[in-house]
């Protein structure tokens, strides 16, 4: 993730990410919630997504 850019584009989500909270829903991120999943994980890396609003965004079936 570019935090200069999502910071310069984005302050109120790049603010979510940094207290440990999904930019678009606000939910807290949970310790073990990438845990049999990777490649979400990588996703979120990149994106501080939740693994529920990464389904959304990517049209998987919801998990959780």
């Amino acid at each position: 993730m570019n935090k200069e850019i999502i910071k310069t584009l984005f302050p109120k989500e790049y603010a979510r990410i940094e207290s440990g909270h999904c930019p678009d829903c606000n939910k807290e991120i949970e310790d073990d919630e990438f845990d049999d999943n990777k490649l979400g994980f990588k996703e979120y890396l990149i994106s501080g997504l939740c693994i529920n609003c990464q389904n959304k965004v990517f049209k998987q079936e919801t998990l959780l």
